[in-house]
């Protein structure tokens, strides 16, 4: 009766913890990516740059298309084909789609999330690259492309790294490459940047997650599903790529995050427990079918009577 009373409670707040993630997918996802690190805080990470992009062609290149949509293309190559080679999707989709051509030629780079505290599961967020990169001087610098403006984020006329946002005395404008792109960007405002985390995914976590989605992915006939399952999948068994961000940003949100990485780890610990549980309970049953309890009980009376000497 014990065992029936844990089993029913354990598998109820199982089946909450998966209908919860069904109704927020997106917040389970997210506060199970965004990590605190304070060594990424305040400080650059030195990218190797051996090879840089030759950032004006390969932003020249895209085609970009008018009210692009999100892309749910979870596949890496079939993301950088929709986004880079068919101009299509929003910052964070064309950012992954760069980031797999970049790895492709064995370039360094860092993935850029702005992440407002308040807003940041609303939308209200912008992601970027961090990249050495070549303009039109041949000179190798280390600084941001942001692909969804177009451009090359600068102070008073000269490229910034990721370290300078922020730190701007005038506004940050944007070089643009593909010059009918419009000139000026919310996400560069001072009273913006003033108040967004700077949360920042190397490009080994990127080639981990492109690894794993690339050898479990088969095609389901929804993109849209294909990407809840398999980045889903990515999450659970923890190849999914993380954002690393100052421990500040956690502040009033400290609740909601304990809560969703305790259902990441319910689900991961009944993962273990159910096929355990199962063998348990068969070799229980095993045991009763093969040896009845009477049985045994009778056996144990015959031999102690054979050994008591007569």
């Amino acid at each position: 009766m014990k065992r029936f009373l844990f089993y029913s409670a354990y598998l109820s707040l199982f089946i909450c913890s998966v209908i919860t993630i069904f109704v927020w997918p997106h917040r389970f996802q997210k506060w199970n990516s965004i990590k605190p690190r304070t060594d990424f805080h305040g400080i650059s990470r030195q990218l190797v740059p051996d090879k840089a992009l030759d950032v004006r062609h390969f932003i020249e290149s895209i085609p970009y298309q008018m009210n692009a949509q999100f892309i749910y293309a979870v596949l890496p190559e079939t993301k950088y084909r929709k986004t880079i080679i068919e101009g299509h999707g929003d910052c964070s989709n064309l950012s992954f789609g760069a980031a797999y051509y970049l790895l492709t030629q064995n370039m360094d780079f860092e993935i850029i999330h702005f992440l407002p505290p308040n807003s940041f599961l609303k939308g209200g967020g912008h992601v970027a690259l961090r990249v050495p990169y070549i303009l039109n001087d041949g000179i190798k610098r280390i600084g941001v492309v942001d692909l969804a403006e177009g451009g090359i984020p600068q102070c008073d006329g000269t490229s910034i790294d990721i370290s300078e946002l922020g730190k701007c005395s005038s506004r940050i404008s944007i070089l643009r490459l593909p010059h009918d792109k419009s000139s000026f960007s919310q996400y560069y405002g001072k009273e913006y940047l003033n108040r967004v985390f700077i949360g920042r995914t190397p490009s080994t976590d990127v080639v981990r997650y492109f690894r794993f989605i690339e050898a479990v992915h088969i095609e389901v006939g929804s993109e849209k599903l294909e990407k809840l399952i398999f980045d889903g999948l990515a999450v659970l068994l923890g190849f999914y790529y993380p954002i690393y961000v100052a421990p500040d940003f956690f502040r009033g949100h400290k609740v909601e995050h304990a809560f969703f990485v305790a259902i990441l780890w319910l689900i991961r610990i009944t993962l273990v427990l159910l096929p355990a549980g199962v063998l348990y309970e068969l070799g229980r049953r095993w045991k009763k079918r093969i040896v009845p309890k009477g049985f045994r009980n009778n056996m144990c009376v015959c031999l102690f009577i054979v050994h008591v000497p007569l």
